[in-house]
């Protein structure tokens, strides 16, 4: 039987959820992986529903995140 942590901050799934956990992110890595390095006007395109501002945002939060 598993044990239950005390710290959920301390479980790798939850801080990941943290980082990712909104509309876009996984989206844009999901963009990214598959594609390697994509510019950010050809994200743009392939990412049509997001605002530039929102993509720009979200891009320079998940570099800040490595």
């Amino acid at each position: 039987m598993r044990k239950m942590l005390q710290n959920p901050e301390n479980c790798a799934v939850v801080r990941t959820v943290g980082y990712i956990g909104n509309k876009w992110k996984p989206i844009i890595l999901v963009r990214l992986l598959n594609g390697g390095k994509v510019r950010f006007g050809k994200l743009c395109v392939q990412m049509a529903d997001i605002s530039r501002k929102i993509l720009s945002q979200q891009l320079k939060e998940l570099e800040e995140d490595d």
